[in-house]
């Protein structure tokens, strides 16, 4: 059995994308091999914030997380998309996505849903500001719907 230590270590490594993690005799050795890219406009900060994302979920939900990615190809192939659709939110959004639903959810969220959570905290700390110059309606147009609304209501 390892130990927390060594767990720490080498759970970078599991996920990467761009090293393989050969274990033997409980000693970890680590062969670096040719990198992958996620998807090929993809900045090195954005491909990180995924790495933590899915390392995160990973310690999060254990099993039931990692065992959604049998294989090396379809681990890239999810993180590019993850990579994609949540590329639109800062990563402040992202964080508190994350702290949401390592506090609120029991399953693992699905890409959909990490989206619409992000939207929600998005609309959250967004609010509208009036333009500061305010110029009010004209009277006669006014007057207008005024009378329209008379005459509805007096039908």
């Amino acid at each position: 059995m390892r130990s927390a230590a060594q767990i720490l270590r080498t759970e970078a490594l599991i996920h990467s994308g761009t090293q393989k993690q050969e274990i033997q005799q409980s000693t970890v050795k680590t062969n670096i091999s040719k990198p992958t890219s996620l998807t090929c406009n993809a900045t090195d900060s954005a491909k990180k914030r995924i790495e933590n994302l899915f390392t995160r979920f990973a310690v999060f939900y254990g099993h039931l997380w990692r065992s959604q990615f049998k294989s090396d190809g379809f681990l890239d192939f999810a993180k590019g998309e993850w990579l994609e659709g949540l590329s639109p939110f800062s990563d402040e959004i992202l964080n508190q996505v994350i702290i949401d639903c390592r506090d609120h959810c029991d399953m693992p969220p699905t890409l959909p849903q990490m989206i619409g959570f992000c939207r929600d905290i998005q609309k959250r700390n967004t609010f509208y500001v009036a333009p500061e110059k305010y110029q009010p309606a004209c009277k006669e147009v006014v007057k207008e719907h005024i009378r329209q609304c008379k005459a509805y209501l007096f039908k």
